[in-house]
């Protein structure tokens, strides 16, 4: 039986976006906003052992899925955790009520489909429309008004608009620009072209031996 104050587990993501009355929104809501976190944090505040089954238990889900990862949203109407595996999301909620809260998010959620690798290093650090593309990666970091780094396995730089929206970005592998990408309403304007040339300059000037990093990996669990 769930444990009181526990969260417990509410939709699939299938059936949210199928069953559900702007399901499609609600999910792309609850991708967009979330960040990753570890699995203990998920088991302390969600009854994941009701829905799992005994002899599969969360644990070893986890453990036997290297793809799987444990997420968090944010929502005015309250805190929503799930899991994601094999491109299937698990939702918890308060109550196991139903998400309803949605904001418009076609356009940045139809830029980073899971089958747009390139569209990906667009999104915020830690998001599971990445699918656990880029693995742990730091809290975003602004080295200037118009432009924010992350880092992780590689490096993405993100080149911000007025508002605070995603216009371009580019991906660092080894010290070298390996990917682009444009936002829809910002391509053919040069902003990639312009990234790019920025970023290469950045690079060129940072010395050989960088200070250890201030996020460490080990500091999630996987």
């Amino acid at each position: 039986m769930p444990t009181n104050n526990l969260m417990t587990f509410a939709i699939t993501c299938d059936r949210l976006q199928l069953k559900v009355e702007n399901g499609k929104e609600i999910w792309a809501t609850l991708m967009y906003g979330s960040r990753r976190v570890s699995p203990s944090e998920l088991q302390s505040r969600c009854d994941v052992e009701d829905h799992f089954e005994e002899e599969d238990p969360f644990s070893t889900f986890v453990r036997e899925d290297p793809d799987s990862g444990c997420y968090r949203t944010d929502l005015p109407t309250g805190t929503v955790y799930f899991i994601q595996t094999a491109g299937f999301e698990y939702f918890f909620t308060q109550g196991g009520r139903i998400p309803s809260y949605f904001e418009n998010l076609s356009e940045i959620v139809h830029e980073t489909a899971r089958n747009n690798c390139e569209g990906r290093i667009i999104l915020p650090p830690n998001n599971a429309l990445a699918n656990g593309s880029f693995g742990h990666e730091s809290e975003a970091i602004k080295i200037a008004p118009d432009l924010e780094l992350i880092q992780g396995e590689n490096s993405r730089y993100r080149l911000l608009a007025e508002d605070g929206s995603v216009m371009a970005a580019v991906m660092v592998q080894n010290g070298r620009v390996e990917t682009t990408f444009a936002t829809m309403r910002y391509r053919n304007q040069g902003l990639e072209e312009q990234l790019v040339d920025r970023i290469q300059s950045l690079i060129s000037a940072k010395p050989k031996r960088q200070a250890r990093r201030d996020f460490d990996a080990t500091d999630m669990e996987p």
